[in-house]
């Protein structure tokens, strides 16, 4: 009886070291899990770098940029055609059809004069007030000021119409043929205005407007002994528009 009772109890002790040894070693898992958990988050924090944010210094020369390619951007080459308003050293401004605009001349800009076709050199101060002239160079819309490149004094005018019959956008030309059928070239490349007439009212137009068979009035200037008009202003009329009427 006594040797049972001494096997019930090593059984019994044997059954409740394993129910602790399995209670122990679930604890010890889960607490390996934490803690490898917790390790690999604080690893991975350290191992990764923050994302980079730009400095003050940094922020202000990508804004400099920014600003400075919104001024390029404004700035372009114009030819311009108006009346001489005042001169001052070597500053001007001319009255033309959008308004007043001041030019700057350099020692690099031109001054020409152009009398019955022929092209002479001048200076500035050969300039004066209510001359027609043209200026061609870089405008600065900013300071609605216009870098000059070129001044020509006392220009001659010449209107042309016609039928398109050629176009060439590459060099900015187009050929139209005149009512009494003459054959004329026309430079658009510095064109100031260009209108189209569009149900009744004249709106601005691209040169990839202008098609064969469409109507184009042109008022420029003839430049040294160049054969072709160097248009100013152009006035476009679409074929579709052109009354009957109208023949070249």
């Amino acid at each position: 009886m006594k040797l049972l009772t001494i096997l019930f109890c090593i059984l019994s002790s044997v059954t409740i070291y394993r129910q602790v040894y399995a209670i122990s070693a679930t604890t010890s898992a889960k607490v390996n899990a934490s803690a490898s958990a917790v390790l690999s988050a604080t690893t991975s924090a350290k191992t990764t770098p923050p994302s980079p944010v730009p400095s003050d210094k940094a922020k202000d020369i990508l804004n400099r940029i920014s600003d400075k390619a919104t001024q390029l951007g404004q700035t372009f080459k114009k030819v311009y055609l108006g009346k001489i308003k005042s001169l001052k050293n070597n500053m001007m401004v001319i009255t033309t059809d959008s308004g007043d605009i001041s030019v700057d001349t350099t020692e690099a800009t031109n001054f020409y004069r152009v009398r019955s076709g022929q092209k002479t050199t001048i200076e500035f101060k050969s300039l004066k007030t209510d001359m027609d002239i043209l200026v061609s160079g870089t405008l600065d819309e900013t300071t609605n000021t216009i870098s000059a490149r070129t001044v020509i004094d006392k220009l001659r005018r010449f209107q042309v119409f016609g039928r398109v019959e050629e176009i060439n956008l590459k060099k900015g030309r187009v050929i139209i043929k005149t009512a009494e059928d003459l054959t004329k070239e026309v430079n658009i490349a510095d064109t100031v205005s260009q209108k189209k007439l569009k149900d009744k009212d004249l709106v601005t137009y691209r040169d990839s407007e202008i098609a064969v068979g469409d109507y184009l009035s042109a008022l420029g200037i003839y430049e040294d002994s160049n054969t072709y008009l160097t248009a100013l202003r152009t006035i476009l009329i679409p074929q579709a528009s052109a009354s009957a009427n109208i023949k070249p």
